[in-house]
């Protein structure tokens, strides 16, 4: 059975074979020290679609032919518009434009006050600016230091300066390793955390936890200015901002905030938040009767944005929670970690919005599952351990479309 298994994947393959396109290899690093620069953005040139480089600053791009050109660009370093004549290995080296500040600048708090002011301003002012697009996510979940949990899905999906607006599932699968049966807290929606997560307002529907961008007369959240950075292709000069929440007894947050000086935009939003409560996760159904406790729950979020045009939409969305449970009298640290990635605008685009309060496992439920879909649409490349629990989920055949 196995035999007749690998041949039919090995014929499907064939099949499509011929429909593969040419793929461009390549790494992105930093010019002055060598370090990797993860997250690199690589884009068609005037073209809404492209990919990232992972965490170890490796990436590949699918396209349909060459010659062509590419842009790579990261926050805190000078774009690069580069041609590819074929698909030889690509080294990119990304020049820093840090500018470091002097002391007394820290200092000027009304300054800051007003910057994050009039981000906010014009953040809700242009908010109703949205595009549609296509989006790509992957997420891991580990019970101690296993994976038990794997989860790959694609969204047609609306974005604005805030987030999220809207998606809609088109492909997915989900994998669930059967370790430890009995003592195993599983994760199923951790997708919608990223779907209502926001950065300004004043609270996060849906969290209801404190956002990093808020009215500074409210007093909630303090700023400081922490660096600031300068792009001389792209002209954007960029202020670098840390923010804490004002002591309570129910949660705190910190982090770090990227605002273009001139356009007032926020770029990028690196934040934590302590959930002191230990209500951002709780149990559902049967496996509430036999939680214990859960504490020390933690959220990490970062939220990058790109500008097309006039217009501030989501670029990527990285979240991670983690948490200590007593679960049938065994302790578990659980862990977390999901990615989402908006590969493709297309303005073009219409779909029928989910639910709010519909989760992603069930819709998963109605997918059917395409193993060469999946062969064929990696979006994001693998780091070697992603690729190793992918694989490892495939071998044992865990993982489809929760139905087998």
């Amino acid at each position: 059975m196995k035999r007749l298994f690998a041949l039919f994947f090995a014929f499907l393959f064939l099949i499509n074979i011929g429909k593969c396109q040419v793929v461009i290899y390549g790494f992105t690093f930093n010019s002055k020290d060598k370090s990797v620069v993860p997250y690199a953005s690589v884009e068609l040139y005037d073209q809404s679609k492209g990919t990232l480089s992972n965490d170890n600053g490796h990436f590949e791009l699918h396209i349909d032919s060459l010659p062509t050109v590419i842009k790579v660009s990261c926050l805190g370093f000078e774009s690069k518009i580069i041609p590819i004549p074929d698909t030889s290995f690509l080294s990119i080296s990304l020049v820093p434009t840090v500018i470091r500040l002097k002391e007394v600048q820290v200092h000027y708090t009304d300054v800051i006050s007003k910057l994050v002011d009039k981000a906010r301003e014009k953040a809700l002012k242009t908010r109703r600016n949205q595009l549609t697009g296509r989006a790509f996510y992957r997420q891991f979940n580990n019970n101690d230091s296993v994976c038990t949990e794997v989860l790959e899905s694609f969204y047609n999906i609306c974005t604005n300066n805030n987030g999220i607006r809207g998606w809609e599932l088109t492909q997915a699968r989900y994998g669930i390793k059967d370790v430890d049966t009995g003592n195993r807290v599983y994760v199923y929606n951790q997708s919608t955390l990223t779907r209502f997560l926001k950065v300004y307002s004043d609270a996060t529907y849906g969290l209801e936890i404190t956002q990093p961008v808020v009215n500074t007369r409210n007093e909630r959240v303090i700023y400081e200015l922490l660096n600031q950075y300068n792009d001389p292709v792209s002209g954007q000069k960029i202020s670098e901002l840390g923010f804490h929440s004002a002591k309570n007894k129910h949660d705190s947050t910190y982090g770090k905030i990227y605002i273009d000086e001139d356009s007032y935009d926020i770029l990028k939003v690196v934040g934590t938040y302590i959930d002191k409560d230990n209500r951002l996760i709780e149990p559902s159904g049967w496996e509430r009767e036999y939680m214990e406790t859960i504490k020390n729950t933690r959220f990490d979020y970062e939220v990058r944005f790109k500008k097309i045009d006039d217009f501030v939409v989501l670029d990527y969305l990285k979240t991670k929670v983690s948490l200590f449970t007593i679960y049938k009298k065994r302790k578990i640290n659980l862990v977390s970690e999901g990615f989402l990635y908006v590969y493709e605008i297309d303005p073009t685009l219409r779909f029928h919005d989910m639910n709010p309060e519909a989760h992603d496992y069930e819709s998963i439920k109605k997918t059917p599952y395409d193993p060469v879909f999946w062969f064929n649409n990696p979006i994001i490349k693998r780091n070697p351990l992603e690729q190793k629990l992918i694989s490892e989920f495939e071998k044992e055949n865990i993982i489809g479309n929760l139905l087998n």
